[in-house]
């Protein structure tokens, strides 16, 4: 209950007396996410619509080769992994480096 009387309290002061209480790297972090969200939301969507089920190997491909893009930008090592002999489409890898 007690935590539940501290958020509504939140909720009632503003947005302004929740920024007052973070810090100057928290401020920049919540910055950097919403400069970021809408391109994050897009590639969201974009592997979602892949049809990618357990046996759709072609999409299962398709949505592995996005995220090691993603992955490599980051800066991991990344490869896929072939799954023809275990009956897969295979398995993306990342290590960070």
């Amino acid at each position: 209950m007690k935590h539940l009387l501290i958020l509504l309290v939140l909720m009632l002061s503003g947005p302004a007396a929740v920024a007052a209480s973070i810090s100057a790297t928290e401020t920049r972090i919540v910055n950097q996410v919403k400069q970021d969200l809408p391109q994050a939301l897009t590639e969201l969507e974009q592997v979602v619509n892949i049809n990618s089920g357990t046996m759709n190997f072609p999409g299962v491909e398709k949505v592995g080769k996005i995220f090691l893009q993603q992955l490599a930008g980051l800066g991991f090592e990344t490869q896929w992994l072939d799954g023809q002999a275990f009956n897969r489409a295979g398995h993306l890898e990342g290590r960070s480096v």
